[in-house]
């Protein structure tokens, strides 16, 4: 596990990504805006993000949609902006997915059948 939360942080750190062995992630608290393209080309096990209370705005599917082991994702209590009709598509692996706090950013018909695996919702 990799905590770096509450740090002041407004980047995600390379370590993130450099790591071959991290499977949980917790960038909570602090001002990330958004999640680097490395993000994606990460071979990690990476198995949980949590990115509570951060400032990004825009979903960030692409590289969501490169983390294949990704289970658990937390983007809740940030200023998320609207959410695409087909967003839920990069997340189809999540278990638990935690987007409390962004109801305004939710699709107009969110569709959450194309998250087959999803135990956990929390909104």
């Amino acid at each position: 596990e990799l905590s770096l939360e509450g740090l002041g942080l407004s980047a995600v750190p390379s370590e993130v990504w450099e790591s071959g062995e991290v499977i949980k992630v917790n960038l909570s608290r602090n001002a990330i805006q958004e999640l680097p393209v490395e993000l994606s080309s990460c071979i990690s096990p990476l198995q949980t993000l949590v990115l509570s209370r951060n400032k990004i705005k825009d979903w960030p599917g692409t590289i969501l949609k490169s983390l294949p082991n990704l289970s658990c994702l937390k983007l809740d209590n940030k200023p998320l902006g609207q959410i695409p009709a087909d967003g839920f598509q990069a997340v189809s692996r999540v278990q638990v997915l935690d987007l409390s706090g962004n109801a305004a950013s939710l699709p107009e018909h969110p569709v959450f059948s194309s998250i087959p695996h999803l135990q956990e919702l929390y909104l």
